[in-house]
């Protein structure tokens, strides 16, 4: 009896096993194919994926993230010549460095983009803050946008807004 009460019992706790692989997945923020307003997101959406064993790799998540959406739901709003250059951590900040052109982009999009990828990199890394500048350098007026947790809008609540007569 003692044995089938273990076994049983070991049977109830196995599918704890199987939640703590998903302690491995890392949401990836990108904009939504449709824009709608409201959600938790707003223009940004989220997908989860498993690095593995690559998770603390930031060169590498940055690299998976510039590959683009598996959800159809959302888009990759970098142009496909963008490549990472280099990612490398100095003084709490993530600097992030690509390759190619974003001025193919309006500045909202070129925003827009960049804050999925900020706020991607943010919460795998911990960091205070992400850089993001471009070869060519013009990203913004200093040649980088520079985003921390308290410049990136997290809810959008402009559905609670009283409308204007």
């Amino acid at each position: 009896m003692k044995r089938i009460l273990a076994v049983l019992l070991l049977l109830c706790l196995l599918p704890g096993c199987t939640y703590s692989d998903r302690q491995d997945l890392l949401h990836f923020y990108y904009p939504t194919a449709s824009v709608s307003y409201g959600g938790s997101q707003g223009v940004l959406g989220s997908e989860d994926r498993d690095l593995g064993s690559h998770r603390e790799d930031l060169k590498y998540l940055v690299t998976m993230y510039l590959s683009g959406p598996a959800d159809k739901s959302l888009r990759n709003g970098f142009p496909a010549n963008v490549k990472l250059v280099s990612c490398e951590i100095r003084r709490q900040q993530v600097r992030i460095l690509l390759s190619g052109d974003l001025d193919s982009l309006s500045p909202l999009e070129r925003a827009l983009v960049c804050a999925g990828l900020a706020k991607t990199v943010l919460e795998a890394s911990g960091m205070s803050a992400v850089r993001i500048a471009t070869e060519g350098g013009a990203l913004s007026g200093d040649g980088a946008l520079i985003f921390d947790t308290d410049s990136l809008l997290l809810e959008d609540n402009a559905s609670e807004m009283p409308e204007e007569e």
